[in-house]
């Protein structure tokens, strides 16, 4: 029966792993598959406020004609 020991480990210098369990008894075999957490990207410290969020979403439409137009096909859509 296959079982699983999932474990969390630091890479040390060289990329070296070291693991121990006492489950693991001498001699037995095993699989290891390891798992990289991707790094977090460069985040803000804290979220954006809606008001920074104002305008950047320029370029959609040409002019307000545009966007009424847009959102009266979208309500006669609805209505269908």
């Amino acid at each position: 029966m296959l079982r699983a020991i999932r474990e969390h480990a630091r890479v040390q210098p060289g990329g070296l792993l070291e693991l121990r369990h006492p489950e693991l008894s001498v001699g037995i075999e095993v699989e290891i598959v390891i798992m990289v957490e991707a790094e977090a990207p460069c985040a803000p410290e804290k979220p954006p406020t809606l008001a920074s969020l104002v305008g950047r979403g320029s370029g959609c439409f040409a002019n307000a004609a545009e966007v009424d137009g847009f959102v009266r096909a979208e309500r006669e859509a609805w209505d269908r």
